[in-house]
């Protein structure tokens, strides 16, 4: 129950942020009169779970980056496999973009 609690505490601050958002660029309406064909689906009754799913999606591409730059400059990188090696696609700073 408490992680439940913990949810709609965050859901209720994620909602108002967002619509706070659109209404001060003047789209009142997407909070205020969903459609009533569409305003029971999760992502229309609550933007919180499409911008936790794009916060957790930044911040694993933004991890990586910080990864890969950590490991530096090399040669391409091996399969576990053995004698597979990865194919480049292209060559970019040092790294191997498959």
């Amino acid at each position: 129950m408490a992680l439940a609690r913990a949810w709609q505490a965050y859901d209720a601050r994620v909602s108002r942020l967002v619509f706070g958002a659109l209404d001060a660029v003047g789209l009142h309406e997407a909070g205020a009169a969903p459609s009533p064909l569409t305003r029971h689906l999760p992502l229309v009754a609550s933007p919180t779970p499409q911008v936790t799913a794009v916060a957790v999606y930044l911040a694993v591409v933004l991890l990586g980056l910080a990864r890969l730059r950590a490991l530096g400059p090399g040669e391409p990188r091996f399969c576990p496999r053995r004698g597979a090696e990865l194919t480049c696609l292209s060559r970019a700073g040092g790294y191997c973009l498959l």
